[in-house]
């Protein structure tokens, strides 16, 4: 009886000791250069869908995040639309950066993220030649980690905007699922 009870904690104790995991540390296990390879976009208007299409990384779109150790990040993007509703090409960039922190399951970005495209419809939908710029006016902007390894990135972003054009006010609701490679 005396045996069975040593080999039970033996096995107890060992049990414990090999269940126990190192604890990671998200911070240091995003820092680094994220290359962007599909994005995913959702625009709603006044809750209706209006756009879902899904963009690769190619050589008419290129896009990365880069997270530094000491809170800051940038995120950099080209991209070039061919045959566009304008009649030719158009290409433009983006750059975003500010700081985030990511502890736990908690993560915050102080600005937005570059993807292949911004506010993707927003001014086709709503701009004429003889238009005047709409006025924006944020109401929130919330990025998820959605997945994280050494070599995959996943990030979940939803930015909801008031969009006023010519007194007319429509609220709008524009969901990125953003995957990342090293």
């Amino acid at each position: 009886m005396r045996k069975l009870y040593f080999l039970t904690v033996a096995f107890l104790v060992m049990t414990c000791l090999f269940a126990c995991k190192k604890e990671n540390n998200p911070a240091a296990t995003i820092t680094g250069k994220w290359n962007l390879q599909q994005q995913n976009s959702v625009q709603y208007v006044d809750g209706v869908k209006t756009i879902d299409t899904i963009l690769f990384a190619s050589s008419n779109n290129a896009s990365n995040i880069n997270f530094s150790k000491d809170g800051t990040y940038t995120s950099l993007s080209v991209f070039t639309s061919i045959d566009n509703n304008l009649g030719g090409t158009a290409a433009s960039s983006n750059q975003q950066s500010g700081t985030y922190n990511y502890s736990g399951s908690s993560f915050s970005l102080s600005s937005g993220v570059a993807g292949f495209n911004n506010f993707i419809g927003f001014f086709a939908t709503t701009m004429t030649a003889e238009s005047t710029t709409p006025a924006i006016t944020p109401i929130s902007y919330v990025t998820k980690v959605v997945q994280l390894t050494s070599s995959k990135l996943t990030l979940h972003t939803e930015t909801n905007f008031t969009g006023t054009y010519n007194s007319v006010s429509k609220t709008y609701k524009v969901v990125y699922d953003l995957y990342y490679t090293r």
